[in-house]
């Protein structure tokens, strides 16, 4: 394994995690090793595995790091590969996704233009066995660089791990929280947004496999959490009030509308209808959301 090199300009770890993502590590430690830079150490976290991540992890060598914790969650096992790291850039990437070639080398290249960038990401695909089921993150996103606060507030466009952050601005910002089991990554765009530049790689140098985790599916807990993740935010940084008002409305109106689909989905059209009014309530100049309240209450009708 390639040691980063502390004199070098930039040096990388990849923090890779593993929750009984055994099946499927192999192809993210593979498409990490694939990365042809210099100054690149890949670390393995298992979160107390019950699967077969050991041996997938050890069957690697010297090739990688692998270290095995008791079972914390995720925001631990991130936590630790930081604490691991030796780089001063770090790359994050889930066990069951996989990247491209020349992702880390197109990254660099960015943090390399402006010494305020701290994070750098790029654009992703969504995938469920052989099929892509979304491709491009911009067809529900739209990506954002430089101070990015503002947009971060009512638009999540960050894919996980498709990120690169450098340590130092990581440091400064605080490590993954704890207190945030769903959706522990928007809590550190927005903390690292408010001390460094974000940039865009325009280029699908991530793919995503959906389909494995339950956590992401369940909507109502995660829409919960991710507003009071926002309520926090602005509550810590902004005493409460964040300058831009109409962004915090939007940010309501997006995930709540969000959810109301969802909803709506899986024919649960009381609960859809809930969100649908709190979403008009921040927005309710905007009337596609009543063409939405009516569509649930017509097929809560239907027998």
């Amino acid at each position: 394994m390639t040691q980063p090199n502390p004199n070098a300009e930039f040096s990388i770890t990849t923090v890779i995690t593993s929750y009984n993502k055994g099946p499927w590590l192999a192809e993210a430690i593979d498409s990490a090793l694939m990365q042809e830079i210099n100054h690149h150490e890949i670390i393995v976290v298992d979160d107390g595995s019950h699967d077969n991540t050991r041996q997938v992890a050890e069957s690697y060598g010297n090739r990688i790091r692998y270290f095995h914790q008791e079972n914390a969650g995720q925001v631990a096992a991130k936590n630790k590969g930081i604490e691991l790291s030796g780089g001063s850039l770090i790359a994050f990437l889930d066990g069951d996704d996989r990247w491209r070639p020349a992702k880390l080398e197109k990254q660099i290249a960015k943090f390399k233009t402006d010494p305020e960038v701290g994070v750098v990401y790029t654009d992703r695909l969504k995938f469920k066995g052989d099929e892509i089921v979304l491709a491009s993150n911009k067809q529900g996103h739209t990506p954002r660089q430089g101070h990015v606060t503002e947009y971060l507030i009512y638009d999540m466009f960050v894919p996980f791990s498709s990120s690169m952050v450098r340590k130092t601005f990581l440091d400064q910002a605080g490590w993954m929280n704890p207190a945030c089991p769903i959706a522990p990554d928007y809590d550190l765009w927005l903390r690292l947004s408010t001390v460094c530049k974000f940039a865009y790689v325009d280029e699908i140098l991530m793919e995503y496999r959906t389909g494995i985790d339950s956590i992401g599916t369940r909507i109502k807990s995660k829409t919960d959490y991710v507003l009071k993740i926002q309520e926090d935010f602005v509550r810590d940084y902004y005493g409460g009030k964040f300058p831009n008002k109409q962004s915090v409305n939007r940010a309501y109106f997006n995930k709540y509308k969000a959810a109301g689909n969802f909803q709506l989905q899986q024919g649960q059209n009381a609960a859809a209808l809930k969100y649908f009014m709190k979403a008009a309530k921040h927005r309710p100049f905007d009337f596609a959301i009543y063409k939405s309240i009516v569509r649930s209450i017509l097929w809560k009708s239907q027998p």
